[in-house]
């Protein structure tokens, strides 16, 4: 949040790096300061940021008053649990990976992106889900990344956990399946709402517009960060 000038957001935020068993109860506080409970609901996830709203989306609110987003970021080309190999892809890192109670919050560093920072994604859009839906829900963990084993705006359904969470092709949501298996696991792919493709930014803060039509592997190159894959041009 401070490098998008939220610095007011980031430091209401509570217990950063805390897990679902403890919260703040070491601290004298609520045993469960989650984004959604008080504060971080009244402070926190309850606001729209404007830079993370697509104009071409229809703002939703699948959770009162935690809304959905259209921006997500880049966690490789296999699935959100980044399989070594998914259906013969092969992972090949990634900027990001799901925060998990399991997996320390820590960052990457530009000069771990050994394909470069050009030639890697960083972040693109998403699609907010409407009603129950919970793509776009970025305040929770599993939405909070894309992958890249699903072309832009692909045919293919994005895999949620729990069929609550997807609402297939209900007010206009994409495909999705509220079932993974070991061959089609939990994932999100980048979608949007308008023609052509995807707005994406490169971990060099490039801003490009990804059409559908860019051949998958070439895709699934953008979405690793040590793959040495070639490119060219996109």
């Amino acid at each position: 949040m401070p490098f998008i000038e939220q610095q007011n957001i980031s430091a209401l935020d509570v217990n950063w790096g805390g897990n679902d068993a403890t919260g703040l109860a070491a601290s004298g506080g609520a045993s469960n300061q989650r984004y959604g409970a008080a504060p971080n609901v009244t402070n926190v996830t309850n606001q729209r940021l404007a830079l993370l709203t697509c104009p071409s989306d229809t703002p939703s609110v699948p959770i009162n008053p935690m809304p959905n987003h259209n921006y997500a970021v880049n966690v490789g080309n296999t699935g959100n649990a980044q399989q070594a190999n998914l259906n013969g892809v092969v992972f090949n890192g990634a900027p990001f990976k799901i925060a998990a109670a399991a997996n320390p919050k820590k960052g990457q560093a530009l000069s771990d992106i050994f394909d470069g920072t050009s030639n890697t994604l960083c972040l693109a859009e998403v699609v907010q889900g409407q009603g129950s839906d919970l793509r776009g829900f970025i305040w929770w963990g599993d939405a909070t990344g894309f992958t890249t084993y699903l072309a832009p705006n692909s045919s293919a359904p994005d895999v949620v956990y729990d069929r609550g969470y997807c609402q297939n092709l209900v007010n206009g949501n994409p495909p999705c399946s509220g079932t993974p298996t070991t061959t089609s696991p939990s994932m999100f792919g980048s979608r949007s709402r308008h023609t052509g493709g995807v707005q994406a930014v490169m971990c060099d803060d490039s801003v490009r517009f990804i059409a559908d039509t860019i051949d998958i592997n070439v895709w699934r190159a953008l979405g690793t960060s040590k793959g040495n894959e070639p490119v060219g041009d996109f």
